[in-house]
């Protein structure tokens, strides 16, 4: 694998990887894994904790598909889908079939690990979720952000998810309050980015940047050779700052409302 620079191919499959094991911990967490489709739903009903994957244009493919969506109808569940760019044409007819909206585009990007800087900034400290007290301002930082209950959060994500040794919780304090989160998944020397959020009142002020600048040198330190993430638009042009660049535009198919657009 070209960890400075994944393909397309291989960053859909790290994220089909993440995804299950961000949330394989919730309360009520359900997954399936299919030949081009995989499913991981924390069960909360909210459509951006709740997802699908689709790289598969083929006609089991898509019966899969046609499958997985009714089981999360029958559940009466939001749920968002992470289309691969090289199917999304072939499968638009499929999108109108079972009335998914189209939200947006999701950027993936990738950041080679020797362009990792640190960028500390004063009054923030940065560290790993380490207590239920940084549990819980990890999700009430979320929540704000990304306008979802705290509490679908703590549920979808419980203590026992930062017990991985392939997943970490991160918190920023700025000036002795938790202001901003991320949560990173490793997948050999390449790690997933996910779950950035800043609180409302502290965006703008540099809180993110020291925050995802600090986990990436943190983990660049112990051998992480590339990282990559989905951005909001919100997001993407701290990302940029930061030394990533764009390999693909995934569409995203929505059930419900997501308020990642």
């Amino acid at each position: 694998m070209n960890t400075t620079q994944p393909s397309t191919e291989i960053l859909l499959r790290l994220t089909r990887e993440a995804l299950p094991l961000f949330y394989c911990c919730a309360e009520n967490y359900v997954g399936r894994a299919i030949p081009g489709i995989t499913m991981a739903l924390s069960g909360e009903p909210v459509a951006d904790l709740n997802y699908l994957v689709i790289d598969d244009a083929s006609e089991s493919a898509q019966a899969g598909f046609r499958g997985l969506v009714g089981h999360c109808d029958a559940q009466d569940l939001p749920f968002a889908v992470i289309v691969a760019p090289a199917v999304a044409e072939a499968l638009e007819p499929l999108r109108a079939e079972l009335d998914l909206v189209y939200a947006t585009d999701w950027p993936l990007m990738v950041c080679p690990g020797e362009a990792v800087q640190d960028h500390p900034r004063e009054g923030v400290q940065s560290r790993p979720v380490r207590d239920e007290e940084d549990r819980q301002g990890l999700a009430r930082v979320l929540a704000g952000a990304f306008q979802m209950p705290a509490e679908s959060v703590l549920r979808a994500m419980p203590r026992r998810l930062f017990d991985s040794p392939s997943i970490e919780g991160w918190v920023a304090a700025w000036d002795g309050a938790i202001q901003s989160t991320v949560t990173a998944t490793w997948h050999g020397s390449v790690v997933g980015i996910w779950a950035m959020g800043t609180a409302p009142e502290a965006q703008g002020q540099g809180v993110g940047k020291a925050l995802l600048s600090r986990v990436m040198h943190d983990a660049r330190q112990r051998g992480a050779e590339a990282f990559f993430l989905g951005a909001t638009p919100s997001g993407f042009p701290l990302y940029e700052r930061l030394g990533y660049v764009t390999v693909a535009d995934c569409p995203i198919w929505v059930r419900g409302v997501t308020h990642q657009a």
